[in-house]
């Protein structure tokens, strides 16, 4: 049976609030880039 524990990962939080952010599952993997916080975009 799969355990699910075995596929997720846990990050810190960013210290910075961001939206707008581009995300995409790439092989069963999940990636989140970019985004603005307000001011800035993240390049």
């Amino acid at each position: 049976m799969l355990n699910v524990n075995d596929l997720v990962h846990e990050f810190p939080s960013s210290v910075l609030q961001r939206f707008s952010l581009a995300a995409a599952e790439i092989d069963g993997v999940l990636y989140a880039t970019g985004g603005f916080d307000g001011k800035d975009y993240l390049k």
